[in-house]
């Protein structure tokens, strides 16, 4: 008799931060802008939300991100700023306070990085 170990399944749900501006700074950006597009897996409670989106050149060019600490910090930077995006965008859509607070959950989780 085997038994195998399930892993938990999880929905997933994509959403793309608005592609005219970056990610990590705000900057406006064009479709001809220099960006990087990627996408950031947030693992919440009962579902993977997968955001995707934009980071300039002046982001990505800075020396602070040569570091692997400075690179962690920034990655935290735009993750809370990212769920901070999403959760607001939630609750502009109307969805309950009771669904918002699971989400500022990650992004309180990031509070203490630094850019």
């Amino acid at each position: 008799m085997s038994s195998a170990l399930s892993a938990p399944t999880f929905r997933k749900l994509t959403t793309t931060y608005p592609p005219d501006r970056c990610a990590g700074c705000e900057r406006l950006l064009t479709p001809n802008s220099e960006a990087i597009e990627g996408e950031i897996p947030v693992a919440l409670r009962d579902y993977l939300l997968v955001i995707r989106c934009r980071v300039c050149r002046v982001c990505l060019d800075r020396p602070e991100l040569r570091d692997a600490i400075g690179l962690r910090n920034k990655s935290l930077l735009i993750l809370s700023h990212l769920c901070g995006w999403y959760a607001a965008a939630l609750k502009g859509a109307g969805l309950s306070d009771a669904t918002v607070p699971a989400h500022r959950i990650v992004c309180n989780r990031t509070r203490g990085a630094r850019h």
